[in-house]
């Protein structure tokens, strides 16, 4: 597990966050607030704040995981299009 430094929790920090029902990583969210060890996230998509705070260890910087660059690049542009 990395360790999540203060810098990628600012708010506006683009970040991931795990999901619950799969255990997987999911972008397209910054940190709106952080409370100790509880974060605020928000949707970059439409901008609404999630209704619950997120623990910090279910909060990690954007392309920190072992995806492959390419496949980052084809999520971004998926998202783009969603836009």
């Amino acid at each position: 597990m990395s360790i999540v430094t203060a810098e990628e929790l600012a708010p506006g920090a683009e970040v991931e966050v795990r999901t619950r029902y799969q255990a997987s990583w999911a972008r397209g969210f910054e940190v709106a607030s952080v409370d100790g060890d509880a974060v605020h996230v928000r949707r970059r998509s439409d901008g609404t704040l999630l209704p619950i705070a997120l623990d910090r260890a279910d909060v990690r910087q954007r392309g920190s995981g072992d995806e492959s660059p390419w496949m980052r690049e084809l999520h971004d542009i998926a998202l783009m299009r969603i836009r």
